[in-house]
């Protein structure tokens, strides 16, 4: 049994189901306390100042109430995206894998941010102790898509809602902009922090993923792959049960021997392996000689004295 299977035969039961549907909720909400009371919302983001200076632990825990962008078309996509494709990935992961990939995300977010504030902190740095990681739930939808793409590679979505492509192609397109917003200038410190907590926690599922551990996914291509290479063993196995059948026959001909030369044949009926697969012969140990019984009259004959 693998570490993470008995992670989840020990700790399954307190997975939490439906997560993405609570996530949208959480999202749905933090929209809502900055349109109403922004004053309020503010006090829940990630700021190195806040936590550093004025002691606000709080803010460790609560950034995920940062919106994934402004309340507008794009927003209201990043919710649609955490429902459709969350619940996809929670099925092809199972829950509890999925409740780890989602807590992982916030875990390496939050340590790498830290770990940038203390940085600042250190150093003195007034300005780094000014920014805020506002847009770390915008980025934790692209890496959710990463992992859907892991999932269904082959799947196919409609990319600008029109458009038939590959969640493969999609996924590269996904990590296209990640790069291109992180390599951008006036992306801040925390921000593109935030870029690599999430690769980090896709690429340590992707190691383990790709061993197969909580893969339930039918679709995915390396479970394909071994399906192929578990048929095509059995295969060439049963060939060689045949072919070494015809050459033991081709030969038994070739010195003489009958072509129905058989290996058992049961005392009391004289059924052979040739009568039936199902059939099963051993020699009895109590009867006294060589004789053979099939499965159906190995206890109930009479033994040979």
């Amino acid at each position: 049994m693998s570490f993470f299977a008995k992670l989840e035969k020990k700790f399954g039961k307190f997975a939490i189901r439906n997560l993405p549907i609570k996530i949208a909720v959480v999202m749905a909400i933090s929209y809502i306390l900055w349109a109403f009371v922004p004053t309020f919302a503010v006090k829940l983001v990630f700021s190195p100042y806040a936590i550093m200076e004025q002691h606000q632990f709080w803010r460790l825990f609560t950034w995920v109430f940062s919106p994934p962008g402004d309340l507008n078309l794009v927003g209201i996509l990043m919710i649609f995206i955490l429902i459709l494709f969350g619940q996809q990935i929670e099925q092809a992961m199972g829950t509890f894998m999925f409740n780890l990939y989602i807590f992982g995300a916030w875990f390496w977010n939050t340590v790498i941010m830290l770990g940038i504030s203390i940085y600042y902190y250190a150093n003195g740095s007034i300005l780094g102790m000014m920014d805020v990681g506002i847009w770390a739930m915008y980025y934790f939808d692209y890496g959710l898509f990463l992992a859907f793409a892991l999932m269904y590679s082959d799947a196919r979505v409609l990319f600008m809602f029109f458009i038939p492509i590959r969640a493969f192609w999609v996924a590269v397109i996904d990590m296209g902009l990640m790069a291109y917003e992180f390599m951008r200038p006036t992306t801040s410190t925390l921000n593109r922090g935030s870029i690599i907590a999430y690769l980090v926690n896709f690429f340590i599922f992707y190691l383990i993923m790709g061993r197969g551990v909580g893969m339930r996914s039918s679709n995915s291509k390396a479970a394909a792959k071994r399906r192929k290479r578990d048929y095509d063993r059995r295969v060439e196995n049963l060939s060689r049960q045949v072919n070494g059948e015809a050459d033991r026959r081709h030969k038994a001909q070739q010195m003489g021997y009958p072509s129905n030369i058989t290996k058992h044949k049961c005392a009391i009926c004289g059924r052979t392996e040739r009568d039936g697969d199902d059939l099963e012969f051993r020699f009895c140990s109590k009867c006294n000689g060589n004789y053979e019984y099939c499965n159906e009259h190995l206890f109930t004959h009479e033994h040979v004295k």
